[in-house]
């Protein structure tokens, strides 16, 4: 069975134990007149969904939204798969995702390309039907009786990421635009090929301005101290990306020997990647700062 809990009342997590690692991939439920899904996981992902729904006394035909921060597949990838038993669900995604989804294809293949050896982890993505899909413009509103979620675009991560909102509890759905938060501290999210500094800073400023009561970490969790929890994050994204700034200076901008560098760093290291593959989790979040680096130069 799932590790299913009722974290506050009407908020589920399910543990879907993502890439085989128990504590670092969630699905929420919703749960007011009817249920909303936030995020879908891998599509290894979906029999963990499946007993976690049925723990919590929820029915397919109860699920009416389906909302995914963004379409990468530890957040994404089963969106399809559970399309197909959650009949009654509209899919809600970013603009600038939701194409992704309908024909996933070119998705598929960056992942192959971006994780090598590793992608079967990631699963796959079968299409969503196109009409089921609910490109959400910014501040767009879905309700469940008395609970409301709103769709809040959040640029930074990715360019396509949104968080969720929900009254009037204030409880806010992160994805990966406030880090991975695991075992008390932050690892970054700074994959490429699209992380920008300045636009997950002002992701991080807007989301500090909602006062949320609930931080909900798809990597995992609920947030300690919510109240510091954007600020402390947006200091470590500041800190983060200084740094590799100041080791691709002190290896006369070779990139790789910075990621040879930053990867093998003890300090580094002891975040809270997944730690399955760690080392590739922290590659790739170097990568993300020195593509930024390079664009900003």
């Amino acid at each position: 069975m799932s590790n299913v809990r009722e974290l506050r009342d009407g908020l589920w997590m399910i543990d879907v134990e993502e890439f085989g690692v128990p504590g670092y991939g969630a699905v929420y439920l919703i749960v007011g007149d009817g249920v909303a899904l936030v995020e879908t996981g891998t599509s290894h992902a979906v029999p963990h969904v499946r007993e976690g729904l049925a723990a919590a006394g929820v029915r397919p035909r109860d699920v009416r939204y389906m909302l995914v921060t963004h379409v990468h597949l530890d957040h994404a990838g089963a969106t399809g798969h559970l399309a197909r038993e959650f009949t009654g669900a509209q899919i809600v995604v970013h603009p600038r995702g939701a194409h992704h989804l309908a024909a996933p294809e070119r998705l598929l293949a960056s992942v192959r390309s971006a994780t090598g050896e590793n992608a079967d982890a990631y699963g796959t993505l079968i299409p969503v039907p196109e009409g089921r899909i609910v490109a959400a413009e910014d501040d767009r509103a879905f309700s469940l009786g008395t609970r409301r979620i709103r769709a809040i675009h959040a640029p930074g991560h990715a360019p396509h990421h949104m968080c969720f909102w929900v009254e009037p509890e204030k409880w806010l759905f992160t994805g990966d635009a406030a880090g991975i938060w695991r075992r008390g501290a932050f690892a970054p999210t700074t994959p490429p090929p699209s992380f920008d500094l300045e636009h997950a800073l002002a992701t991080l400023h807007r989301l500090s301005g909602f006062k949320p009561r609930e931080v909900c970490y798809t990597h995992f969790g609920l947030a300690e101290r919510p109240g510091e929890a954007l600020g402390s994050y947006a200091q470590f994204l500041t800190d983060w990306v200084e740094r590799v700034g100041r080791e691709l200076a002190d290896v006369g901008g070779d990139e790789d020997e910075a990621v040879h560098r930053l990867i093998r760093d003890p300090e580094v290291m002891s975040w809270p990647f997944n730690e399955r593959s760690a080392a590739g989790e922290a590659e790739m979040c170097v990568r993300g700062v020195l593509g930024y680096l390079r664009r900003a130069a």
